[in-house]
């Protein structure tokens, strides 16, 4: 026995009694585990019992030693006098034995395999090593700690892999991807930028933030890994390792959006019709297909296989395009990748007609307009949303009566503009002409056309004024505090030309003594009697008299040679009454901090109101 050691261990004793005693693992030889202690004079031996199997014993001082190791057990000791009988115990004894780091952690692989598709999302996990650690699993000496030694070839001094220190997992890191905002971002480590695909390791994307893909099979396919794994965590100078080593093959990653899809609108073919496909890098995913936004209708499917159909025509009216999300997911329903968004986009094509905006559209004409004189703009619209199928093209087909001329109206083939092509107008022989026009779509090639009515009414030429039946209208007077839209009175004027017509129709405006816009007049369009209004709020202390003048004006113009003069005016004196008022405060709401310890009678704040008429307030 090793005196030293035991002299360490000799200290450990104490009463017979329940006790749960440790060993370190792998100790054998005459080694004192513990010292038992009677005050019983009457003890001359003790014993122990249970599966001992020869490894441990007891001396007759009560100290129990170790033969040889073993694992933990459990043991009775007993005391007992010179006619050994029992006189103390027996005792239940368990000794565990501790473990030590005597196992270095074994790769189940010295060589690993393992495939990475092209732009892989970095994180995912496409490969794992393994290793076991023969010691006692709760113990650190069998936690392991797995991590890259290197990785062969280190272009560009970037690491494109990583591995999980407590799973063994390998993914690819962020830095497969890298965005750089210029050309000098990865000046001095080796990297030539080129902006032409295929003359470097990277390919240098237009733009800002170029877009460098490292994982690429057409530059480098294989890639090696020097892996190591340790015990005690890792955390230690004294673990123990082995090592593997790790071939990785980077292959073309087939989970790509494919390119947008251009469907035609009302196809007649048998739906469902096929219309792209996609496929995951593996067999086995599921498909599941959803909507980016919300429509109206969803008319898409997805098979097993990745495929793809429209399962219904569909109308670029409704909608000009989709945004498809695929999802490939596995047996648990996880995502394996970030799901592809594909765009659908409906192509239109010419099925819908020219529309006429009215009915009848009806446009007037004096008897004075000279040749080339705009009439006005035919409305026409095609819900065709292509511009060749919804470009429209207008024509002039007829014109009733032809008289005095057949030929009174032109209309511009593009723009729809109505004009006049003769100036012998005369209201009395032809008071309205009909006109039907042609519009087509596709520039006059359409696969149908609709016609459109047009009335014209010819109105007298607008010679007279308006003329108001007295110039000077009684006073009037209204309290300060009347609403807005109060009438004050009403005003007429009167014109000679056709009734209903833009010559014949007046309106009224506040030429003088308003600059504030405080009233307002308003016109019946069927009388073209004039409704004079409080259009703001009045105020006696501002303003106590307006003297207005109003105005009577044609939305048409007067011919030449005729003028407004001053029976197209009227003057009305408004008085307005004073209201007593309430005062009013400068804000409506004060605020103030003080300190709590404030001297009473201090003043905090002032407040002020004034009284709109000028008196006192208190």
């Amino acid at each position: 026995m090793d005196v030293t050691f035991a002299s360490k261990w000799v200290k450990r004793k104490g009463p017979l009694e329940d006790k749960v005693l440790t060993i370190p693992e792998n100790t054998v030889g005459d080694y004192l585990i513990f010292q038992f202690i009677s005050n019983n004079t009457n003890i001359m031996q003790y014993t122990v019992s249970g599966e001992t199997e020869n490894k441990i014993h007891i001396d007759s001082d009560g100290s129990l030693f170790l033969n040889d190791s073993l694992d933990w057990e459990t043991r009775n000791i007993s005391a007992q006098d010179e006619n050994s009988v029992t006189v103390e115990g027996p005792v239940n004894i368990k000794i565990t034995v501790l473990d030590i780091n005597d196992n270095k952690p074994i790769f189940n692989q010295t060589i690993y395999n393992g495939v990475v598709r092209q732009h892989s999302r970095p994180g995912r996990p496409f490969m794992r090593v393994f290793a076991t650690d023969k010691d006692d699993p709760n113990t650190p000496n069998a936690k392991l700690n797995y991590s890259i030694l290197t990785q062969i070839p280190e272009l560009h001094q970037v690491n494109l892999f990583q591995i999980d220190s407590e799973t063994g997992e390998i993914s690819s890191t962020p830095d497969v991807y890298k965005t750089v905002q210029n050309r000098t971002e990865f000046q001095g480590k080796g990297v030539r930028l080129y902006r032409k695909s295929g003359e470097s390791d990277v390919v240098l994307r237009a733009g800002t933030g170029s877009v460098f893909f490292f994982l690429d099979p057409s530059k480098h396919m294989h890639y090696v890994l020097f892996i190591t794994v340790k015990d005690l965590e890792g955390l230690s100078v004294n673990s123990l390792s082995d090592n593997a080593k790790v071939q990785i093959e980077v292959k073309e990653n087939l989970w790509q959006p494919p390119g947008p899809v251009s469907i035609k609108e009302n196809s007649t073919e048998p739906h469902p019709v096929f219309i792209t496909q996609v496929r995951w890098n593996e067999p086995g995913a599921i498909y599941e297909l959803g909507e980016k936004e919300r429509y109206s209708k969803f008319p898409f499917m997805i098979n097993r296989d990745g495929n793809i159909y429209v399962t219904d025509p569909l109308d670029s009216e409704e909608s000009e395009r989709y945004v498809l999300v695929v999802f490939a997911k596995g047996k648990n329903n996880e995502n394996l990748e970030q799901p592809l968004e594909i765009l659908i986009l409906v192509e239109d094509i010419n099925d819908n007609p020219p529309v006429c905006v009215q009915d009848v559209t009806t446009f007037e004409v004096q008897e004075n307009e000279k040749i080339g004189n705009q009439i006005g703009i035919l409305q026409a619209t095609d819900m065709d949303r292509k511009k060749e199928n919804s470009f429209l093209k207008y024509e002039l087909l007829d014109q009733e009566p032809d008289q005095p001329n057949a030929r009174m109206f032109m209309i511009d083939p593009y723009s729809a503009n109505i004009q006049i092509s003769n100036d012998n107008f005369q209201k009395k022989i032809v008071s309205e002409y009909k006109l039907k026009v042609r519009v087509s779509d596709m520039d006059g090639e359409p696969t149908g056309n609709t016609n459109c009515s047009v009335t014209i009414k010819v109105i007298d030429i607008n010679n007279k004024i308006p003329v108001f039946d007295k110039q000077q209208y009684p006073p009037l007077n209204i309290s300060e505090d009347a609403a807005i839209g109060t009438l004050m009175c009403k005003i007429r004027a009167t014109d000679a030309d056709d009734p209903g017509t833009g010559s014949w129709k007046i309106i009224y405006k506040v030429a003088e003594g308003d600059p504030t816009g405080m009233f307002i007049v308003d016109t019946d369009e069927e009388t073209n009697e004039g409704y004079v209004k409080i259009n703001k709020h009045l105020n006696f202390e501002k303003v106590s008299l307006y003297h207005l003048r109003i105005d009577a004006r044609n939305p048409e113009p007067l011919v030449f040679g005729i003028d407004y003069n001053s029976n197209s005016s009227m003057y009305l004196a408004i008085g307005v009454n004073n209201v007593n008022e309430a005062p009013e405060f400068d804000s409506s709401f004060y605020h103030k901090v003080v300190l709590e310890n404030i001297t009473v009678g201090s003043v905090i704040l002032r407040v002020h109101a004034i009284d709109p008429e000028g008196s006192l307030v208190r």
